[in-house]
């Protein structure tokens, strides 16, 4: 989910010149609406914040910022050997890293049959792929349940579980949360989707920093302080002790996939400096890659 901070959280859903509504359904969690544009196609559930948006003439590729911001985490995985997705909303992500890395298993798990259907019929996710599973199920329930069957299975996690007014309440679990590691290869990461704005993601990243203790890094999408903001927690100490080894790996990654990831690389590497240097040194320029 993308918050659109020209709208307030719960307000209706209203069209711009050129859209329409395309499908209009409902299940127990609530409202689904699909709205088509000249070239996009947008899922939104009971608000006016966009779940997944899709350009029509090439359906693999990514829109939302926050997706392509969740992406880095693959600059800083050796390898990866499967992918869980928590979340499926319009398949923009299991979609692109598909196409990307098409032989690397990808499982996704959303609690909606009826979003797994439109994501079918509206968002071209494939049904017969055999590197993308798609599973009908609670993600909480998924992870916390699977400490013994599963565990280090995954390379990468990630993380974009929201309804219509927020993160889903899983995200408030202590359980949930310690559940993640056990799930992650050795050196696997998780990066999780969340809304900066107000005392509850504080709370999710301190639930996040006690899983991963000493190995969290934070990325804000945007500009403004209220937000989509991803956290990385990372299984190894390895990772984090020097982020500079990674950047050939960023311009790399840039390459590979269109994305600017050398621009969220540098921001990542200017949101996350040692406290000591903020204080001492907040005014000193650090190494940048050059876009």
């Amino acid at each position: 989910m993308q918050i659109d901070l020209d709208y307030a959280p719960h307000s209706a859903l209203s069209l711009e010149p050129g859209e329409k509504i395309v499908h209009m359904s409902e299940d127990r969690f609530g409202k689904i609406s699909v709205v088509d544009s000249e070239l996009t196609r947008t899922l939104y559930f009971n608000s006016a914040n966009k779940q997944s948006a899709m350009y029509k003439p090439h359906s693999k590729l990514l829109m939302l910022k926050y997706t392509h911001a969740m992406c880095l985490a693959l600059v800083f995985l050796a390898s990866n050997r499967r992918t869980l997705i928590m979340g499926l909303g319009g398949g923009a992500l299991p979609k692109f890293l598909n196409w990307h890395y098409p032989e690397t298993p990808i499982d996704v798990i959303d609690s909606r049959k009826k979003v797994i259907q439109i994501a079918h019929t509206y968002f071209d996710v494939p049904e017969n792929d055999p590197n993308l599973r798609i599973l009908h199920g609670d993600a909480g329930a998924f992870v916390v349940n699977s400490r013994n069957n599963r565990a280090g299975i995954y390379d990468l996690l990630l993380v974009d579980l929201f309804s219509a007014t927020g993160p889903a309440s899983i995200l408030r679990d202590r359980a949930f949360y310690y559940s993640l590691p056990n799930l992650l290869s050795t050196n696997g990461i998780v990066g999780v989707n969340l809304w900066s704005q107000g005392r509850t993601y504080l709370q999710y990243r301190r639930l996040l920093e006690h899983a991963f203790p000493g190995r969290v890094l934070e990325l804000s999408v945007g500009s403004s302080k209220s937000g989509n903001v991803i956290l990385f927690g990372f299984n190894s100490s390895e990772c984090t002790k020097n982020l500079y080894q990674y950047m050939d790996k960023a311009v790399l990654l840039q390459t590979k996939t269109g994305l600017k990831m050398v621009q969220y690389f540098n921001r990542l590497l200017t949101q996350n400096r040692p406290l000591w240097q903020r204080i001492l040194l907040p005014g000193t320029v650090f190494p940048r890659l050059k876009s």
